[in-house]
């Protein structure tokens, strides 16, 4: 557990103070002990002290260099998974894909809200193989990327928790989106249409793909918050 640097300092500078303290009581009663052990021993917490917040502060300016590009790679990882939902519902893109703001709000008006969401299961469930073979190609190379990144955060002595575990969540909302199609690929063929177990099946899996949309337009709602 990697401690807020505030908080160690205050802890520090608690120690720190204490020990002057207690010099002035004991410099009041044996000037020479003052001036011989406790004065240098003082120094020298002071000067490991500032050495360790110039160190700190330097590498947390390096943290917070790095950081930045990563979460923006995992911004575009984010939307590019919302994508993939959007190919596999069958989804009109967007009207200038050039235009963040477009974007944005179309991502919003398809995946952010829960009345949406009913419309988004009707649209998942006319998924054809062809489509099928497409979604599962990408959510594999979701991921992929998701693996990619989330060693590169676990290495980073200042990363934030929050973003472990949301990752930890993602990948495991892509493999639940994905399973069920690779287990019954025969959900995406209209011949199996009246197969009342196969429907059951069916209903799960675009209730999986809808669970990961949710979870995803969120994840990346707090994320945009974080940037």
């Amino acid at each position: 557990m990697t401690w807020p640097i505030k908080k160690l300092g205050k802890i520090i500078l608690g120690i720190v103070v204490a020990i002057f303290v207690f010099i002035i009581i004991l410099s009041f009663k044996n000037n020479q002990i003052f001036i011989t052990i406790i004065w240098p021993l003082l120094c020298s917490v002071l000067a490991g002290f500032f050495v360790y917040l110039i160190l700190e502060i330097k590498d947390r300016k390096h943290w917070s260099d790095s950081k930045l590009k990563i979460v923006e790679n995992l911004d575009s990882t984010l939307t590019a998974v919302l994508t993939t939902i959007r190919l596999a519902a069958g989804m009109n893109p967007p009207r200038d894909l050039s235009i963040p703001q477009e974007i944005i709000s179309f991502l919003k008006d398809s995946f952010g809200y829960n009345s949406k969401y009913q419309i988004l299961k009707d649209q998942l469930k006319s998924m054809d193989e062809k489509k099928r073979k497409i979604f599962l190609s990408n959510i594999q190379n979701m991921q992929e990327v998701v693996r990619f990144l989330l060693p590169i955060f676990v290495s980073f002595r200042k990363a934030d928790s929050w973003y472990v575990k949301k990752i930890f969540e993602l990948n495991e909302k892509l493999y639940q989106a994905s399973v069920l199609y690779v287990t019954f690929p025969e959900i995406c063929d209209s011949a199996f249409d009246n197969d009342r177990k196969l429907k059951g099946i069916k209903e799960q899996a675009v209730t999986d793909i809808v669970q990961l949309a949710n979870f995803t337009f969120n994840f990346k709602e707090e994320l945009s918050k974080r940037l």
